[in-house]
């Protein structure tokens, strides 16, 4: 049974993340410089705590806080969905999907919930997965548990595949198997089998 990342693993979305945030920034000219470089001091930074920073430094007393960090929120929620149903799909992987269409496939991200099913919808992928998990509500130790416990099977049956370390983390935690997606070395010091590619993943997977 697999559970996939969706972000680096399914679609190709860093860009379209980094121009969402432009999109927002743009609608506010006078403010927009202020806003790149807020946001370029910490690219890590969640969407909540970069929006409550950019309400108390950047905008400040000119308008209402709480209003102002939901239009925001609101504002780059519609620029993500636009932008990430358009991004362009990680290479090879409608071929992967296919190849293990025998095993049972649940998609994992922390996209919240209601834009990654605006966007699966419009890439028409809602068929593809037999469930999927989006943050909120679920974190993915949390969605990783869920489908466990669903599903009724063994924690080792489950084989996460994700291209961050956090992703490996979070299957650790459950006792799920993990492999993960990198051309470069980031799990080499995990124990964690990785490959560059999904062609690579696919002969993990059906080599044992």
């Amino acid at each position: 049974m697999l559970a996939l990342d969706f972000d680096g693993v399914i679609v190709d979305s860093e860009a379209a993340k980094r121009q969402a945030f432009d999109d927002v920034f743009e609608l506010y000219p006078e403010h927009a410089p202020a806003l790149r470089e807020l946001r370029n001091t910490d690219l890590s930074a969640n969407r909540v705590s970069f929006f409550n920073l950019c309400v108390q430094e950047v905008f400040g007393a000119e308008t209402e806080p709480e209003a102002r960090f939901t239009t925001l929120m609101s504002q780059l929620s519609d620029a993500m969905t636009r932008r990430v149903a358009a991004c362009p799909a990680i290479s090879g992987v409608a071929a992967f999907l296919d190849r293990h269409a025998h095993l049972p496939q649940y998609l994992v991200s922390l996209t919240p919930i209601d834009n990654l099913r605006a966007i699966l919808e419009q890439r028409q992928l809602l068929g593809q997965f037999r469930g999927y998990f989006g943050r909120p509500p679920y974190s993915k130790e949390e969605a990783f548990r869920t489908i466990i416990e669903s599903e009724a099977i063994p924690p080792e049956s489950l084989l996460v595949i994700g291209d961050s370390l956090s992703d490996a983390e979070s299957a650790a935690m459950v006792g799920a198997q993990f492999a993960g997606l990198a051309a470069d070395e980031r799990f080499a010091q995990t124990g964690f089998p990785y490959a560059g590619t999904l062609d690579e993943i696919s002969e993990l997977i059906e080599n044992g």
